[in-house]
């Protein structure tokens, strides 16, 4: 855990200035928690339907979610706003 814990602070520190870096990591960490906490009753409900396939969807749903934030996030870049 340690280890993890020193790596973080180094990628966040690149990002956020040093008061605000423990805000920061506390949201990452805390939104890690939340993720987990929505994502488990929407799989439990795609594998309960027949959207998409049934739980096969929960795959396609969950992969493409990060997918598109890395297209976006890409667009942005090579667009910044002014």
């Amino acid at each position: 855990m340690q280890v993890s814990r020193k790596r973080r602070k180094g990628v966040f520190s690149l990002r956020e200035q040093t008061l605000r870096l423990v805000c920061f990591i506390g949201f990452c960490v805390a939104g890690a928690y939340l993720g987990t906490v929505f994502s488990l009753p929407i799989s439990g409900y795609l594998c309960q339907t027949n959207i998409m396939g049934g739980w096969p969807s929960v795959f396609y749903l969950f992969g493409e979610c990060p997918f598109s934030a890395c297209l976006r996030m890409k667009r942005d870049q090579e667009n910044p706003v002014p």
